[in-house]
């Protein structure tokens, strides 16, 4: 994905206002990977219903998008010499 200058200015102020190390630990919670884990399941199978659908969509965009941040992140540590960890 080419990366924005919108979209690079909002992953430069999320990873300002939280310290790297936090970004790259951070996982959702366990309801809310099951949750996300369902919704998959339900589109895998074709059973997923039109109010599920947005929600799966949003999911699995900021899902991309922390993705995005937390490679940004690592690269923030690695510029300041830090361990990832």
């Amino acid at each position: 994905m080419a990366i924005t200058r919108s979209y690079e200015e909002v992953l430069d102020l999320i990873v300002a206002v939280t310290s790297p190390q936090r970004l790259l630990r951070f996982h959702l919670s366990g309801p809310s990977q099951a949750r996300l884990s369902e919704l998959v399941a339900r589109a895998e199978r074709g059973e997923l219903t039109a109010e599920d659908a947005p929600e799966l969509e949003l999911c699995l965009d900021l899902k991309r998008a922390f993705a995005d941040i937390r490679a940004l992140a690592r690269q923030r540590l690695l510029t300041q010499g830090t361990d990832a960890l």
